[in-house]
């Protein structure tokens, strides 16, 4: 959700109201990115704050997971007035109707406790703060543990999150983490996404959306993890290979996020240890591949803003390289590792 007030003295395209509040991911109706894309990119976007070092909203808007800690708001993208488009950007749908079934409540012992997923820094709007205080109260109200059950980047997150805790609050409140395709040490399609662009599944511009990519912390966090990829050649222009080991240099050929772009990088991918799961959380890791996945990109020059771009395809979930999602193989990561077999990253 979008709660703005944004100052007059800040420059929008002519047709972006200053004022606005409303659903801003996805509303085909009312908002954005449908209707008015030029507004969406405006009011999606972070804002690099050289004072703070960090990514912030354009100033004067408030966007926000509305319906915390409901499930509401991963049951499907949509409002619940667009059936049409809910029923195509359903997210956890399934898995929330088999447990509601089952006699799980959402609200008493089933929740979501969504967050603003631009941002790798998981303080922001203190989310850290908020579920560990939810995962408390559940205990305590229903007498038994939590099981935490994430999705691709929200793999990273509860990592985040469990890694602010201390080993007693874990022992205490947390059973088991079961994280599915978790992008542990990143994948080579964030880099497409943020040198050519991509259409983030809205059938839109890659290019109207590129400017997103290369402002959201989340986007450099999801890069392949320098400290841990092997050292493969993930990126190349010209006669000229970038390897996995040195994704500072590929950040840096984007002259327009060179103030912030490495400085971002490096804050997020040293977050949270990746060599073993913090406080020794009970961690379940299920992944589906065999997907033709891009594995590498390569560019004839830089003469035409990333655009003449062809890719080398190898295993992975159609999304998430094949060594990221089996990186919990690590010795003494995962307690249980299970291989779904072919399957895409959002099945």
């Amino acid at each position: 959700m979008i709660d703005a007030d944004i100052d007059t003295s800040i420059e929008l395209p002519p047709q972006c109201p200053h004022k606005v509040k409303g659903q801003i991911w996805i509303n085909r109706k009312d908002l954005i990115p449908f209707n008015n894309s030029a507004c969406f990119i405006e009011y999606m976007k972070t804002y690099w704050n050289s004072s703070t070092s960090k990514m912030e909203n354009i100033p004067g808007a408030n966007i926000y997971y509305p319906n915390f800690p409901s499930t509401k708001g991963i049951f499907a993208l949509a409002p619940d007035n667009q059936k049409l488009l809910q029923s195509k950007t359903k997210v956890f749908a399934a898995m929330i109707h088999d447990l509601k079934a089952a006699g799980w409540k959402d609200g008493v012992d089933l929740v979501s406790p969504g967050y603003d997923w631009r941002y790798a820094d998981r303080s922001n709007n203190n989310w850290i703060e908020k579920t560990t205080q939810l995962i408390q109260q559940l205990v305590n109200n229903n007498g038994y543990k939590v099981i935490i059950v994430t999705h691709s980047f929200g793999g990273l997150a509860v990592l985040d999150l469990i890694s602010s805790m201390s080993k007693k609050f874990c022992d205490q409140y947390i059973d088991k983490i079961i994280t599915l395709n978790a992008p542990f040490i990143g994948s080579t399609k964030t880099l497409r996404t943020f040198l050519t662009g991509e259409d983030l599944g809205l059938k839109l511009d890659p290019l109207l959306l590129r400017p997103l990519a290369r402002s959201w912390e989340s986007d450099y966090q999801l890069m392949p993890n320098q400290k841990y990829w092997k050292n493969d050649n993930v990126v190349q222009v010209g006669n000229k290979k970038y390897s996995a080991n040195n994704i500072n240099a590929i950040i840096d050929l984007v002259e327009e996020v060179k103030e912030f772009g490495n400085i971002i990088y490096n804050s997020s991918i040293n977050r949270f240890p990746l060599e073993y799961v913090p406080n020794n959380v009970t961690l379940h890791c299920l992944y589906s591949h065999g997907i033709e996945t891009i594995v590498g990109i390569k560019y004839d020059s830089l003469d035409h803003d990333f655009q003449d771009v062809s890719y080398v395809y190898g295993d992975g979930d159609g999304v998430v390289d094949l060594q990221s999602l089996e990186w919990c193989k690590l010795p003494g990561f995962a307690k249980v590792v299970k291989d779904l077999g072919k399957g895409e990253h959002g099945t």
